[in-house]
Parts: structure tokens; sequence; C-alpha cells
């Protein structure tokens, strides 16, 4: 940069700095980010003097840590609002493995007495299927040997010498 022939005149350690401070690009985006995120920190009424001087750094320092202190209550206050809601879900978890187990529990009596009704009903299906062959090789025996009506008539009520005892002695 091109320096004013004020800058040139002055001692060369002055000289440095200021030529320091006007190679400085102070319109760079980052630069005036920064700079407006520390000025919230001073108040309207600090002059040139005090604002770069031991007093303005102090304020600054005391107004940085005011600013930190009141951060780190916030996130105090927001880190007991997360613990209680992991306490709360904590609870729920609890309450959940209790009814899981509670469940399971059902599950085995229910299993358990389900295989009891299985194993009643298959002992009660062989009874029946038993019976039902009972059944039918006691019909096959009535079938083939109970007597019709004639013949039990012919058998009590009929004479024995009618028709020369052919119903009766047919029906024995």
């Amino acid at each position: 940069p091109k320096l004013s022939p004020q800058v040139r005149r002055m001692s060369g350690s002055l000289r440095g700095k200021v030529q320091r401070l006007v190679a400085l690009e102070t319109d760079r985006p980052e630069l005036l980010e920064a700079l407006d995120s520390v000025a919230q920190f001073y108040t309207p009424g600090q002059t040139a003097a005090t604002d770069f001087g031991v007093g303005g750094r102090h304020t600054l320092r005391g107004e940085l840590s005011k600013k930190n202190y009141a951060l780190a209550c916030q996130f105090l206050q927001g880190l007991d609002r997360i613990r209680e809601r992991v306490e709360t879900a904590q609870k729920a978890v609890v309450a959940l493995e209790s009814s899981a187990e509670a469940i399971h529990a059902r599950i085995d009596l229910a299993s358990k007495s389900m295989r009891s009704f299985l194993e009643d009903a298959s002992r009660l299906e062989r009874q029946r299927n038993e019976l039902r062959d009972q059944a039918g090789k006691i019909e096959a025996f009535l079938e083939q040997y109970q007597l019709t009506d004639e013949e039990i008539q012919a058998l009590h009520r009929d004479p024995v010498d009618r028709a020369r005892g052919e119903p009766f002695f047919a029906a024995l």
C-alpha cells in the first residue's frame, strides 16, 4: 500500500505498526462478523480512550465472563431438562421390561395350558375313534345276529308247531 508523508516521518517501530494496520483488510466478511459479535459487549457511553485501554480490556473481559456465565447457566438448565427426560424414559423402560416379563410369564402359562389342552383333545379324539370303531363292530354284529321282529314274534308268541315249526327253528 502507498504510505502518506506523515507515516513516512514516524519512527521505525511505529511505522511498522501503522503499516500493519493499513495492510489489514477491514472490509473482509470474517473480520466484520467478529467485530459485530464483540461489539455487543461494549456499552454506548465508552470513549475511544477506554475502548482499547486497560480499562476497556478489563470491561470487555468482565462482559465476556458474564456472558459466559449466562450461557453456562442456560446450558445447565437445558441439561437439567434433558436429565429429567432421560430419567422419565428410564422409568418407562423399566416399566416396559416389567410388563414384558409379566407378558412372558403369561405366555408360558398359556403355552403350558394349551399343551395340556391339546394332549386332552388328542386323548379324547383317540377315545372317540375307538368308540366309533366299537360302535361299527356292534352295528355289524347286530345286523348279522339280531333277530327281526318276525323272528322275535315266532320265538315268543307264535306256537312252535305253526307251519311245522319252520319259523321257530329258522329264528333259532
